[in-house]
């Protein structure tokens, strides 16, 4: 692929047409995403001019090419962007989106879906995206699209918190997998099974790295990588949810599955839940029932 000459002074621009329907999800409507490390989710169907241009953003930017064809602002360039190609753009890194008017209409727009990430504010704790740079990959991520839809039908129908909150899962799943870029480490895939058979223990810092046969910092260092998570945020994403589905399939005590989680006390627990599904126990399973 030949690249066209870097851009000079680029500007922030928003010019969406008429013609353009976009939908999105964010973290305030939808806190299990927020509690899996993203801050929004979102499609778009193009069938005008648009394009856009984020200079100095404070968020990452993951974006597929579902159908049709589009271009892509890459390191001061535009390139084409076609189906089956996902773009990555870490923090503060410039990068956009702009449509080709030969390549869009009514009847066959350039759609594309997004996820954003952001730290802070019960953001993921570092970077999600393991690129320098924005960078166009090859690989067929178009189901991204459907998990958003899950989700967004969801939400606007039976809005019911056990589905949300699994829709979520899903697209953090996707999300997991294709920002490790493909590697992961069997010590800690092994340490996660480990800990989903008895999360009622006590799990220390300490302890998770004994088990993985690596130090703390060693520990830290791969989460961070792999999940954009703390060892001890992941730990309370597996309670959260197998806490879920105890809630789901048993008539047992919020006491009872606070305790069988690890949690010291069903105080505790609710907290946590509420943070990471935006429900409590109790009105999660009269919704779920």
């Amino acid at each position: 692929m030949t690249m066209a000459p870097a851009i000079k002074n680029l500007g922030e621009t928003n010019l969406i047409g008429p013609r353009i329907t976009q939908k999105s999800v964010d973290a305030t409507a939808c806190p299990p995403l927020g509690a899996a490390g993203i801050h929004s989710v979102g499609r778009a169907w193009i069938s005008d001019h648009y394009e856009v241009v984020r200079v100095d953003p404070d968020f990452e930017h993951l974006t597929v090419c579902v159908q049709g064809e589009g271009l892509s602002l890459m390191n001061g360039s535009w390139v084409p962007w076609s189906k089956g190609r996902t773009v990555l753009s870490p923090f503060h890194a410039c990068h956009g989106a702009r449509s080709l008017a030969r390549k869009c209409a009514p009847k066959s727009p350039w759609v594309i879906a997004w996820i954003t990430f952001s730290t802070g504010g019960g953001m993921s704790e570092t970077p999600r995206l393991r690129v320098p740079r924005p960078v166009l990959l090859s690989g067929d991520h178009a189901f991204l699209y459907t998990l958003i839809e899950g989700l967004e039908q969801e939400l606007a129908s039976a809005n019911d918190p056990s589905a949300i909150f699994h829709w979520a899962q899903l697209i953090a799943g996707f999300t997991q997998r294709l920002s490790a870029g493909g590697t992961r480490d069997a010590r800690l895939h092994a340490l996660w099974r480990s800990i989903e058979n008895s999360l009622s223990s006590e799990w220390t810092i300490d302890a998770m790295a004994r088990k993985a046969g690596m130090s703390e910092v060693h520990l830290r260092r791969l989460c961070h990588r792999e999940l954009g998570l703390s060892p001890s945020r992941q730990l309370a994403r597996l309670r959260i949810k197998r806490a879920s589905a105890l809630l789901q399939q048993t008539t047992d005590s919020v006491e009872a599955i606070a305790s069988a989680v690890g949690y010291s006390d069903a105080f505790a627990f609710s907290t946590a839940f509420r943070r990471h599904t935006g429900y409590s126990p109790r009105r999660f399973r009269q919704a779920a029932s």
